[in-house]
């Protein structure tokens, strides 16, 4: 639970330029769900890839809290940490 999406874009302005010149790793965020769209719009561009927390084994569902494949790939999510369910 870190990071408005005020604070993503700040976070997002400043770490860029630090890891701009970065070759020999995959650079990996993965924001809050909240923000998340806010975070692909300022990446777009670089090499930094948009991750998801937390994915659900579900297409879609009265599932509480839950983040569908598909919601997290529109809203920018190339890959995810972990699957629910």
């Amino acid at each position: 639970m870190y990071k408005t999406l005020g604070e993503t874009r700040a976070f997002f302005a400043a770490f860029l330029p630090l890891v701009a010149d970065c070759r020999h790793a995959d650079i990996v965020v993965a924001p809050p769900f909240t923000a998340i769209s806010t975070a692909a719009e300022a990446a777009k561009g670089s090499q930094v890839q948009i991750a998801g927390q937390n994915v659900s084994w579900s297409k879609e569902g009265a599932f509480t809290g839950e983040v569908a494949a598909r919601m997290l790939a529109e809203a920018g999510c190339r890959s995810c940490r972990s699957v629910s369910g």
